[in-house]
């Protein structure tokens, strides 16, 4: 597989698992009590020790922002062989942060935490393979560390197994499969998997052919902001294709939310349609967004 490819895999589904957690104390409102955690720590509990590193990477719980902290806690749970500390210890070293960006020490801790069965750390380690950064560039061994990982329902190999079984580089194409972990990722969800699903259900490839499951994909990934996606939704809703009604309000309103995206097509497609709409209509168009759009309705026959 050539290195161009499994690079745009990394770039288009680079989303860490430590962005998601602190999501998750943030949404879920969870208290924590650092002493109490703190106490947990010093006496050698592996997870608190990560746990107390997290929140002061974060700045979580009203704790003060302290990498130094963070890198503390984080290598003693990861010398205590605790996967997730080594995990979280090795994205330091991968992303630089609070110590010299080192690759190879990266891998080391990533591997160390992928041998516990770690998800977040197989993917990881399998992107290393696959790119052939400071390990051997080996597609099969990263193919095996997504396949397990994916298998704990982790999106990110999810997406990277469907964009490899779907291109067939470096692996036998698959596109059933390819389906089957593109639902995975979209689940999560990763906006380019939704649109690739959704591209699936179009065309019947590697699924059965499905209009009402395309523009379904397509516009979940629209309201997430995904300009293609949302310049097809925009035509389907000028043309009434998949046997949806014609609606030329809720397709310029489509397109003008692509080309602000700076999707240049949709920003012709859009003066084109302005062309054949009435004043009243454009006005109505222009009064409200795309996020207050409700979706189409399947026309009756």
């Amino acid at each position: 597989m050539s290195r161009r490819l499994n690079r745009s895999i990394v770039i288009n589904i680079c989303a860490t698992s430590f962005a998601l957690i602190l999501f998750a104390s943030v949404a879920f409102g969870v208290d924590v009590d650092l002493v109490e955690l703190k106490l947990k720590a010093d006496s050698g509990d592996a997870h608190s020790q990560f746990a107390v590193g997290m929140l002061y990477e974060g700045g979580l719980q009203g704790v003060t922002k302290n990498i130094d902290e963070a890198l503390k806690y984080y290598r003693i749970s990861a010398d205590g062989g605790y996967a997730q500390g080594q995990c979280a210890l090795a994205r330091c070293y991968m992303k630089g942060t609070g110590v010299k960006r080192d690759y190879v020490e990266a891998a080391r801790l990533f591997k160390l935490a992928a041998d516990q069965g770690l998800d977040n750390a197989e993917y990881e380690l399998g992107q290393f393979h696959l790119t052939g950064r400071v390990v051997p560039c080996d597609t099969a061994r990263a193919i095996d560390l997504f396949t397990k990982s994916a298998g704990e329902m982790e999106p990110r190999s999810a997406m990277a197994l469907a964009i490899l079984y779907q291109s067939g580089k470096g692996v036998e194409r698959d596109l059933p499969k390819s389906v089957r972990y593109l639902q995975i990722a979209a689940a999560a969800p990763i906006v380019l998997a939704q649109r690739m699903l959704a591209a699936a259900y179009q065309r019947g490839q590697g699924v059965e052919k499905s209009d009402s499951l395309a523009i379904q994909w397509y516009r979940s990934a629209a309201t997430f902001g995904d300009a293609a996606s949302q310049m097809m939704v925009g035509s389907y809703y000028e043309k009434g294709a998949m046997n949806f009604p014609p609606d030329t309000i809720q397709a310029w309103r489509w397109y003008s939310s692509a080309a602000s995206h700076g999707y240049s097509a949709a920003n012709r497609a859009a003066q084109q349609l302005a062309k054949k709409m009435t004043s009243t209509q454009l006005e109505e168009a222009k009064r409200h967004s795309v996020d207050s759009v409700s979706a189409p309705q399947e026309s009756k026959k």
